[in-house]
């Protein structure tokens, strides 16, 4: 039970600090290296998001609107463009809001 104390605890900070690493950004025109998490817990975002790695400590998490069922795999290293879909967010619970994504091309990491 502590464990999955800590987990919901960590993923909840995860995605209260990533909701400030940036709002305005505009994507990446190249591959950029991300990661597809499920995210099941209590009041989250209660689906499948990307993390993108990037210079802020935790990523900045996106909802894709169009995952590929084979890449809908947790904890899935990928590389991926992407669009930011306009005007349009998902509801992480405690988290907030998070910008919906297009992905352009997705492939498995190496």
């Amino acid at each position: 039970m502590k464990t999955l104390n800590k987990k919901l605890i960590s993923a909840l900070l995860l995605l209260f600090l990533a909701s400030f690493s940036g709002c305005k950004q505009e994507p990446p025109k190249d591959a950029v290296d991300a990661t597809i998490i499920y995210d099941n817990f209590l009041d989250s975002c209660n689906d499948y998001i990307v993390i993108v790695d990037n210079d802020t400590p935790f990523g900045i998490i996106y909802k894709p609107e169009n995952l590929p069922a084979k890449f809908a795999v947790d904890k899935l290293k990928v590389k991926i463009t992407f669009d930011i879909v306009n005007d349009k967010k998902h509801n992480c619970g405690f988290g907030g809001y998070v910008s919906v994504i297009h992905l352009n091309s997705i492939n498995k990491a190496k």
